[in-house]
């Protein structure tokens, strides 16, 4: 296996984990308390979106920075 598949597993994890991590934080601590009344009930589709992002985000820097190296 190469390294640079082995970086692109780590990463895939790694941002996987954290983006669910958002998405409790998200769901729990922050939106409840943003949100206004009416659009509550979207916390759970706002929390994914928030999770979506934030893992594409952390595999595009890895990717960048693991690129960078070379």
């Amino acid at each position: 296996m190469r390294k640079h598949s082995f970086i692109q597993i780590i990463a895939v994890i790694i941002a996987f984990i954290i983006g669910i991590i958002a998405n409790v934080a998200a769901r729990t601590v922050v939106l409840p308390h943003i949100l206004p009344a009416g659009l509550q009930p979207m916390t759970g589709l706002l929390a994914v979106l928030i999770q979506i992002v934030v893992s594409v985000v952390i595999v595009l820097l890895i990717g960048f920075f693991s690129r960078r190296d070379r």
